[in-house]
């Protein structure tokens, strides 16, 4: 959205498993370029608001004389997290503009060979190099890439991805104690990460290690519930029935019997004149006739 001065723009796009930029410094004074990122669906590439999402921007450096340090700008963030023994010098700036801003600058040079190969598997080097932004219910972000006076070009790599959070150190194998800083009071945001030991008064940083979320079994609908219960409600009426007219004496004067006044026994064999059986077979009192 400014003036760009890319090394290569070839170079620019997909570089690994990062999103890539590159800038070409100037030998007498600093540069910078203004970006927009923007979320919008994949297929219709209409505006697309999610619920929260992260940047996050790895190997900020500089040249070996201190030239064409690295620089980046971001405005109206929700959050944003570092290691706890960050190299970045961090300037917050919301007093200068509308909302909040924060600035990420290298303090030391780097060169090609250190740069991170996999954003989830980082030595503690380039967890010291990156910082994770977190924005909630935007679908689009103003950011400023820079770069001071020098000589070599510079290469801006980032993950669309809260990747501090989830990322490994190589050298222990484990997940790194973050520092989270956010303008907001609540921490509210990072519960879909991790579980702060106490929320931190802002802008005053809190130091947490972060815990991946337990995983919850997929719950069902309530509608699946209601309809288990009554299936099991209709099977117990239905056996309550069947229990209540088994054996159940037929109507008063009632003879479920053979022709002609002839009764039958559970063999088939006909009963003395005048005599009912019950379902067992037994001879039912006199008079008494048992519906089938």
């Amino acid at each position: 959205t400014s003036d760009y001065h890319p090394a290569d723009p070839k170079l620019n796009g997909k570089y690994n498993d990062y999103a890539s930029i590159n800038l070409k410094p100037d030998l007498h004074h600093d540069r910078s370029t203004k970006f927009t990122l923007s979320v919008r669906d994949a297929e219709t590439l209409e505006e697309f608001y999610p619920k929260f999402f992260s940047v996050t921007f790895f190997d900020f450096d500089r040249q070996r004389d201190d030239g064409a340090t690295e620089a980046l700008q971001f405005h109206d963030y929700s959050a944003f997290m570092t290691s706890k023994d960050t190299e970045l010098n961090i300037e917050h700036l919301g007093a200068e503009h509308a909302s909040p801003c924060v600035k990420f600058s290298a303090t030391t040079h780097g060169t090609g060979s250190d740069n991170p190969k996999d954003p989830m598997h980082l030595d503690s080097k380039q967890f010291n190099r990156a910082t994770s932004i977190v924005f909630t219910g935007k679908h689009k972000v103003d950011f400023e890439l820079s770069v001071g006076k020098g000589e070599w070009p510079r290469f801006f790599i980032f993950t669309f991805r809260t990747s501090l959070a989830c990322a490994k150190n190589i050298e222990t194998n484990t997940t790194e104690d973050m520092t989270i800083y956010t303008p907001e009071a609540s921490h509210e945001m990072w519960r879909e990460w991790c579980r702060p030991s106490a929320p931190a008064p802002a802008p005053a940083p809190a130091v947490v290690q972060y815990k991946a979320a337990p995983t919850d079994a997929p719950k069902a609908p309530w509608t699946t519930y209601l309809i288990i219960a009554l299936v099991l409600l209709v099977i117990l009426i239905a056996m309550i029935a069947l229990c209540a007219f088994a054996g159940k004496p037929a109507p008063a004067g009632a003879v479920y019997a053979a022709p002609a006044g002839a009764a039958y026994a559970a063999g088939g064999a006909a009963a003395p004149a005048g005599t009912a059986y019950a379902t067992g077979g037994a001879a039912a009192p006199a008079g008494t006739a048992y519906a089938t």
